[in-house]
């Protein structure tokens, strides 16, 4: 039943974009779609009492110190504040970045980075862990290569294919690293939340491009593609050491 629900966001996210650019309103449309979708989806598990089942509740620290565990996620934003140049500007209609960058881009961002937390670290980590019976290991690369191939609907953003690529990898890096703390921390919360900072720090130009669209595409840098997939290559070795690393605290637990 759940496969139903992500072929369903995939559906509408992509429908939504194509009617918001007809309108001449980017991401309008997709964003009203999107904060309606993932309402309709939280009272369906608020109802069935599931809400903690798919990991939204805070996280399972014995210690504060475990927090520590998401600093290293932070890379991702950090190396697009300062490749992409984000500044960030108040105007009336509520916090943007960069002018264009305007109250509907940041709600589809948020909604998006919580909805997608919720679908493949969620829904597809427990699927496969509960119902299938991957294991933790199979099951976390599982999700990671799925959601890395759902960023092919970022192409209906204007983004050329090498662009769309370079995300894919990042996100197949970031979501192995989300899925490993989901699993050990039974919340999706901290990887919504760098999620979240992710999105919104990500495009250059977001909402520019997407009008744009009809006279060129965007495109990373050589120089810029490069860093990207060094970074996708740390979030791995990351992801992998703390898989590793929690894997040996339980079993020593257990001892």
């Amino acid at each position: 039943m759940y496969f139903l629900w992500i072929i369903l966001y995939s559906f509408i996210y992509m429908a939504s974009e194509k009617v918001s650019l007809m309108l001449n309103v980017p991401h309008m449309v997709t964003a009203i779609s999107m904060l309606l979708y993932w309402t309709v989806l939280f009272l369906f598990l608020y109802k069935k009492g599931q809400l903690e089942t798919y990991g939204i509740c805070l996280p399972r620290h014995k210690r504060m110190a475990e927090y520590a565990t998401y600093i290293p996620l932070l890379l991702m934003p950090a190396i697009n504040l300062a490749m992409l140049g984000r500044r960030l500007y108040f105007f009336g209609a509520g916090m943007s970045f960069e002018p264009g960058f305007v109250v509907w881009d940041f709600l589809l961002l948020l909604s998006c980075s919580f909805g997608e937390e919720l679908l493949f670290r969620g829904f597809l980590l427990s699927m496969f862990i509960k119902q299938y019976k991957l294991g933790a290991f199979k099951s976390i690369v599982a999700t990671s290569v799925i959601f890395s191939f759902l960023h092919v609907v970022n192409l209906c953003s204007g983004i050329t294919l090498r662009y769309a690529l370079v995300q894919g990898v990042c996100a197949a890096a970031v979501g192995f690293c989300f899925a490993v703390i989901t699993f050990y921390r039974h919340s999706i919360i901290p990887s919504a939340v760098v999620h979240a900072l992710i999105n919104i720090t990500s495009f250059s130009g977001y909402s520019r491009n997407t009008v744009s669209l009809g006279e060129g595409k965007t495109d990373l840098s050589d120089y810029q593609v490069v860093i990207y997939v060094i970074s996708a290559v740390a979030y791995l070795v990351y992801g992998l050491w703390l898989y590793q690393r929690e894997r040996l605290k339980i079993k020593g637990e257990k001892v």
